[in-house]
């Protein structure tokens, strides 16, 4: 195993479809967007189906692949090796139980390893199923009100075939419902027990093909990453801003709770995924959108002092997600949760914010609880913590209870909410004493905004 991998002009070329599966993988684990917006978005791609069925085996597997490659010590003794390439290679090995038919130079080098991966992969897989069997997670699906009035969607749909299942949310508890989701069946559907025009889907729904997802009226989001933007209280009229937007699904979510009317400023300092963003909601018909290609806390508060709302969602672990399933190193936490606290301590100074919310794709406590304690304790005499379980009936999950706040936070429970994990917390700006001589909070009137330019700004 001692030969050097070597790029060169090989006249054995690797198949299209693995070079474009590598290509969406690296673009998916640097949170570029959904696995199925992303395949969408691949020019001249392989064939849909096999290039979805073969990265979501890709991503299921992630934490037992990145096991096989460290102890085989593929990429360490082959540095050439493109890394998202060598997990696409290491999974079809397994699932092809032998070595790669083909001559190209990264078949040759991976079929050198291909016994130990499928060794080291087997182990992890039988423990897997011995610890637990969940089952599949449903497919989200968020309608675009703004494209699509929610009166058209269910005839939409039911055109397309699915089936409605019918619930009283007065007569049925959460548990109940959630029973309902997981005996959901492959061609039937049901509108989400909290979220307006949120939708489930048995995991095997399909909808990047659907001239409804071409078109921009559906958006494939997990209910998890919804809830941000529903506990906000964003009202049409109001100034927010997204703080940290990229990709832009939350941002679309809360074009459509403003109903096109307002001012919504979208900001990411990442210039790809930035760019990501853009085409996204241009897409989705939000081109009244400001979108800013900066560092959120280089903003000065003071030149926006008129914004209401701030939506802070910014980089971590991704825990509660099935990617990077490994524990963190203690560095890398105190890390994240440093940059964390110093982007949502920025939101909190903006002059006349009265709404900052607070989430995360991470179960850890470090990311969570512990920034939110930070932030608490810096701005306790302007700021402090909404009760949001009374916007999610039947709510079972939420913060740490060692915390005192920790009740006012909402978490969610993958195995049991049927969802990606996810924390949620709102600050409320304290009333004043002059607050009843205060004017009505200052949002925009219709006639006043009505199409935003999108703009680019790099610091």
């Amino acid at each position: 195993m001692s030969e050097k991998f070597e790029k060169s002009n090989n006249m054995f070329r690797i198949p299209k479809l693995y070079k474009d599966a590598a290509n969406i993988l690296k673009k998916y684990c640097n949170k570029e967007g959904s696995l199925q917006k992303l395949i969408y978005e691949t020019k001249h791609r392989s064939d849909v189906k096999r290039l979805y069925g073969l990265l979501s085996n890709v991503i299921d597997q992630y934490s037992s692949i990145e096991k096989a490659l460290n102890i085989t010590n593929l990429l360490e003794d082959q540095p050439k090796f493109d890394k998202s390439l060598a997990f696409i290679l290491a999974s079809e090995v397994v699932r092809k139980n032998g070595p790669l038919s083909g001559r190209s130079k990264p078949f040759e080098v991976i079929n050198n390893y291909e016994k130990k991966i499928r060794s080291v992969m087997k182990s992890s897989v039988d423990l897997a199923v011995k610890s637990s069997k969940k089952d599949p997670m449903p497919k989200y699906v968020r309608f675009n009100t703004l494209l699509l009035p929610e009166k058209n969607i269910n005839e939409q749909l039911q055109k397309m075939g699915w089936n409605l299942c019918v619930y009283d949310p007065g007569k049925i508890s959460y548990d109940e419902f959630l029973y309902f989701v997981k005996d959901l069946s492959e061609y039937s559907y049901m509108k989400d027990y909290h979220i307006p025009n949120l939708y489930i889907f048995s995991s095997k729904a399909e909808f990047w093909q659907t001239d409804l997802y071409i078109n921009g009226s559906v958006l494939l989001q997990n209910k998890a990453s919804c809830l941000p933007s529903y506990i906000s209280d964003v009202e049409p009229g109001d100034i927010v801003i997204d703080a940290c937007a990229a990709p832009g699904n939350k941002t679309s979510h809360l074009a459509s709770i403003m109903n096109g009317k307002g001012r919504l400023i979208a900001i990411d300092k990442d210039f790809k995924r930035y760019k990501t963003m853009v085409k996204l909601l241009s897409g989705r018909g939000l081109s009244w959108v400001e979108t800013l290609n900066c560092d959120f806390t280089s903003l000065e508060p003071s030149k926006y002092s008129d914004v209401r709302v701030i939506m802070v969602d910014p980089s971590c672990s991704s825990s509660g997600t099935n990617v990077h399933e490994d524990e963190l190193s203690k560095e890398r936490l105190i890390g994240l949760s440093t940059f964390q606290l110093k982007v949502l301590a920025h939101a909190l100074s903006f002059p006349n914010v009265k709404t900052v919310v607070y989430s995360t794709c991470s179960v850890n406590e470090e990311e969570n609880e512990m920034v939110v304690e930070k932030a608490l304790a810096k701005f306790s005499s302007s700021f402090s913590l909404e009760d949001i379980s009374n916007k999610l009936i039947g709510w079972k999950h939420f913060g740490n209870e060692n915390y005192d706040f920790g009740c006012h936070c909402i978490r969610t429970n993958s195995d049991i909410d049927r969802c990606q994990g996810f924390f949620v917390a709102k600050f409320v700006r304290l009333a004043s004493k002059s607050s009843g001589n205060q004017k009505k909070k200052r949002r925009i009137k219709d006639e006043d905004v009505d199409v935003h330019t999108s703009k680019i700004i790099k610091k």
